[in-house]
């Protein structure tokens, strides 16, 4: 992996992992029927998520073009889910127990050796 790669890689995990806890603040804005629950807040909030995603899928886009598709979606999507977990509980209030921590770390553990392999024969 390309230092290229890997920082387009963390761009897209970070602009993932935005957009998703901008969304989960987005909905605490949304107070009842349309069009009278939609404030501004609830606008620019939606707005920034549409934005992050965008970018996201422009970095994820721009890896391709250094690493196989194998191992960079799953690091985008491990990784989000690994940043998730903590912004979930430092952010949102939510609440994991050891198991949940313990499966977490299984998993980065094993994408980390993904990554560290070589594919024969990748464009």
């Amino acid at each position: 992996m390309t230092l290229t790669s890997a920082w387009l890689v963390f761009a897209s995990i970070l602009l993932n992992a935005s957009a998703s806890v901008l969304l989960k603040f987005a909905s605490r804005t949304w107070g009842g029927p349309l069009p009278e629950s939609i404030s501004w807040k609830f606008v620019l909030l939606n707005g920034s998520v549409m934005i992050c995603y965008f970018a996201a899928f422009v970095a994820y886009g721009l890896a391709l073009r250094h690493l196989p598709v194998s191992k960079a979606y799953i690091m985008i999507t491990v990784g989000t889910q690994a940043i998730l977990l903590v912004a979930g509980v430092c952010f949102l209030g939510e609440r994991y127990n050891v198991l949940a921590w313990v499966g977490l770390a299984f998993v980065v553990a094993g994408v980390s050796l993904i990554s560290m392999g070589t594919l024969q024969g990748t464009r």
